[in-house]
């Protein structure tokens, strides 16, 4: 009898063991997709923000040549 309770005891540490790890696990994983969900998210701001570097760029470039036209039309 004794034996069976030992045999019992160990098998329950071990479902207690498992249950712990897989709470830990699933705690782990939430945090995962969450700092994902954030991370995704700050990816956006840095393509939003690129996309309006490149237009300012892209406007400054032609103003530039328009100011080149201009001292050219002058000189």
């Amino acid at each position: 009898m004794d034996a069976i309770r030992g045999a019992i005891d160990a098998v329950r540490g071990y479902v207690v063991g498992t249950c712990s790890a897989v709470e830990e696990q699933s705690a782990v994983a939430r945090l995962m997709n969450s700092t994902m969900r954030g991370a995704s998210g700050d990816v956006e701001k840095i393509h939003h923000s690129m996309d309006e570097i490149a237009h300012s760029t892209r406007a400054a470039n032609q103003r530039i040549g328009n100011v080149r036209d201009a001292l050219r039309l002058i000189a």
